[in-house]
């Protein structure tokens, strides 16, 4: 959708053909002089371990990843899927290159496995564990996170396999050589900032006010020292870490300050286990964690003066929030909100903003209250879609449920894809936080037919 995420599937493209040479080259170089098989065998495992490297350097919390690879959330969904090719690729080799030993070299390593046969599997079985417990919802929030962070210990024990493998064979040299040496330092390098990045818990600011809102508390935050993050745009995205009754958690949240300000704010919707405790357990003089900005979610920043619809439902509106607090120019773009919630006590920043739509004549509201049996259906998508102005472009912030049927109606109705633009949070949650989120949004999601 859009122009942002464009770039995360041109990369993606980029990074297939980057693991299909890699196949090619292995191939060819070893092939002929330890035999095709083998060299297919190879294959897969070299590109099974670039893989896992490329896959550690796209779990950095860095700028460079969004210049390189585009939005933040953009590339998590790829990072996941490169991650379970990845798991695929490793068993591919650890079972062919078996078969390829008896037909090449007579040898069945069956009967006597050797160090890489034994590291191998070792580190098939770590990943494996490790992704199979990660991807569990039922794993508490908390334990997910150092659980999915030991997925690397596999990368690791793939590594010494690959440095015993070289010379158990013998004949991995040459351009295949050069690239495991290649990915090896890419990964290592990349896990060892990525551990740093954690130890330090990004940079340090202070809690100054907390105001309740609608299910949800609005923290303010200033700069603990003279480090602040750079300037943010309204409508990106934080991963914020803080303790919270004994239990420290970094988790992703919008930033709904407005732009050119080190002063921050971030809305924390109660939708979870540690985000309920953060209602009371976040408190003024508290010192948390910053990493960021991030992302590509900025209403204001596309198409400027071209008028546009936005679809917030909960805590969708924290993105939309941060650019009306944003001083408008005098020719900004025409605006139509469609904020989706319960009731008015269920909608964050509710009287602020519909104070702001009643002052400014450019922003048009519409509200949603599912609990008083207001339907987002087809007819009002329909409805919505045929009277906004020609040319809008649309951005969604809410449950999946929401936005995959806002996609499909924009679709049908003929709405090009570069005028839609979606958030992405896809990180995940536990299964308690999942189903107490389900639970208080489903009036949210229920409209959404």
């Amino acid at each position: 959708m859009a122009n942002t995420p464009t770039s995360t599937a041109t990369a993606g493209r980029v990074l297939a053909g980057v693991l299909t040479l890699a196949a090619a080259i292995t191939t060819v170089s070893t092939g002929p002089s330890s035999g095709w098989l083998t060299g297919i065998a190879l294959a897969f495992g070299v590109v099974a371990y670039a893989a896992m490297a490329i896959d550690i350097l796209l779990a950095l919390r860095r700028p460079l990843i969004e210049r390189l690879f585009g939005p933040l959330d953009r590339v998590y969904i790829l990072h996941r899927a490169i991650g379970t090719i990845s798991i695929a690729l490793i068993g591919l080799h650890l079972i062919l290159i078996k078969v390829a030993t008896i037909v090449d070299r007579g040898v069945n390593t069956q009967d006597n496995p050797g160090p890489p046969s034994i590291l191998g599997v070792l580190g098939l079985i770590i990943t494996l564990i490790s992704v199979a417990l990660a991807i569990s919802t039922r794993m508490p929030y908390a334990r997910w996170q150092k659980i999915h962070i030991a997925i690397t210990a596999g990368f690791v024990v793939l590594t010494a396999h690959a440095l015993v493998s070289l010379a158990s064979w013998g004949t991995i040299t040459g351009p295949v050589l050069a690239m495991l040496v290649l990915f090896a330092g890419l990964g290592l390098i990349s896990l060892a900032i990525r551990l740093i990045d954690k130890a330090r818990g990004g940079i340090r600011y202070t809690v100054t006010d907390v105001t309740a809102r609608e299910r949800s508390v609005e923290i303010t935050l200033t700069p603990a020292a003279s480090k602040t993050m750079r300037a943010h745009k309204a409508g990106q995205f934080v991963f914020l870490t803080a303790t919270v009754n004994g239990h420290t958690e970094t988790h992703p949240f919008t930033l709904t300050a407005p732009e050119g300000t080190d002063q921050l704010s971030i809305l924390i919707r109660d939708a979870g286990d540690w985000t309920h405790a953060a209602q009371q357990g976040i408190r003024p003089g508290d010192t948390i964690g910053l990493e960021g900005p991030f992302g590509a979610f900025t209403p204001a920043q596309v198409r400027p003066g071209s008028p546009q619809v936005w679809i917030a439902a909960g805590s969708g509106i924290a993105p939309f929030l941060a650019t009306l607090r944003t001083p408008r120019t005098s020719d900004a773009q025409n605006v139509h909100l469609i904020y989706i919630a319960r009731n008015p006590l269920d909608a964050p920043a509710w009287q602020e903003i519909s104070s702001t739509a009643e002052a400014d004549p450019r922003l048009s509201l519409t509200p949603v209250f599912t609990g008083q049996g207001q339907i987002l259906d087809n007819e009002m998508l329909t409805e919505m879609t045929r009277s906004a102005d020609l040319g809008s472009a649309w951005f969604v912030c809410g449950p999946g449920s929401l936005k995959e049927t806002i996609v499909r109606h924009l679709k049908n109705e003929g709405v090009s894809d570069d005028l839609v633009h979606l958030e992405e949070y896809s990180w995940r949650q536990s299964r308690s936080s999942a189903l107490m989120a389900e639970t208080r949004r489903s009036g949210e999601a229920a409209g959404a037919r």
